[in-house]
């Protein structure tokens, strides 16, 4: 445990030494309560069945003059539980899906998340999980722009392509502590558009990484973590502290280098649906163009799916 906790510190120190860019994969300030997006093997992580939608709005206050176009615009849905059909076999399935709309482009990819999970007695009983992601990514560039010249042939009409996408991911959980690797675009997708237009999509690594730190005088729960993302020519790093009173409400503080410090907030509205959302004070050059705006729901329920270890009580009351 004492070494998994030392690479934790070692990787975020690095992190912050590298110069940090802009890159193409969306960005959510929510990662920590998003993970299905950046890791197939948190697939099945959780006892339940987990459903999450987010909504995130890139900038607040952006519109163009030209086209009254809005700011990005990103959704993401996951639905993930665990299933286990064997005694001694531990899976995760899931899928995910994420809509992104960046003024004349919108992607959209879907894949399907299974995992193998395995207990690690030595970590302090830890579930380590790797897991494969299957499936799709496809761009549309629409063609409703409005050019300086009109009679510029180059510009390219309403086009789309689409093309496979995999990726894979191992993640670390414990009750006080979790931690994951993981490579998304495995084959780094090439989408070609009519008239020789082209756009790649770079593969992308992310390391997350959070810690449970428990008040139980104060009902209090500290939640320290990060989330780092390079594709080895650029990264990017959020560290986030989240303070949690009595299992129902919570407050906390992310800062995504060099670009935003958010605020966090959220409350259980009952012990299976979790309402949380965060605003963004830029801190970039993009500050004219007005905080980053998103919001979470999560939704977690039983249903029990192929074997299930039997509970025994030893007292009267549960019979």
């Amino acid at each position: 445990m004492k070494r998994f906790l030392l690479t934790i510190v070692l990787l975020c120190s690095l992190s912050g030494a590298v110069k940090v860019y802009a890159q193409r994969e969306p960005q959510f300030t929510n990662y920590m309560d998003n993970k299905l997006i950046y890791n197939p093997g948190y697939a099945g992580a959780t006892e339940n069945i987990c459903a999450t939608l987010l909504y995130h709005n890139q900038w607040s206050s952006f519109q163009s003059d030209l086209d009254k176009s809005t700011a990005p615009i990103t959704q993401t849905f996951t639905l993930h539980g665990p299933i286990n059909f064997f005694e001694k076999v531990d899976l995760g399935a899931g899928v995910h899906f994420l809509n992104d709309n960046l003024g004349f482009e919108h992607t959209f990819s879907m894949g399907i998340d299974l995992s193998y999970k395995r207990r690690i007695p030595q970590l302090a009983n830890s579930m380590l999980s790797g897991g494969l992601s299957l499936g799709y990514v496809q761009t549309d560039l629409k063609g409703d722009w409005k050019p300086a010249d009109p009679s510029d042939t180059r510009l390219p009409g309403s086009v789309s392509d689409k093309s496979p996408d995999f990726g894979f991911g191992l993640y670390l959980n414990n009750p006080n502590f979790y931690g994951g690797i993981s490579a998304l675009h495995l084959t780094s997708p090439s989408l070609t558009w009519a008239g020789g237009g082209n756009s790649r999509i770079p593969r992308a690594y992310y390391f997350i990484a959070g810690y449970n730190y428990y008040i139980p005088d104060y009902k209090l729960e500290l939640r320290p973590g990060t989330l780092v993302r390079t594709d080895f020519a650029k990264t990017q790093y959020d560290i986030h502290l989240i303070a949690m009173y009595n299992s129902f409400v919570f407050l906390g503080l992310n800062y995504h280098a060099q670009d935003a410090l958010s605020l966090i907030g959220g409350i259980y509205l009952n012990k299976s649906l979790k309402l949380q959302g965060s605003y963004d004070i830029t801190t970039s050059d993009a500050r004219p163009f007005g905080g980053k705006i998103e919001v979470l729901l999560n939704y977690c329920f039983n249903i029990p799916i192929g074997y299930s270890t039997p509970v025994y009580h030893k007292s009267s009351l549960w019979l």
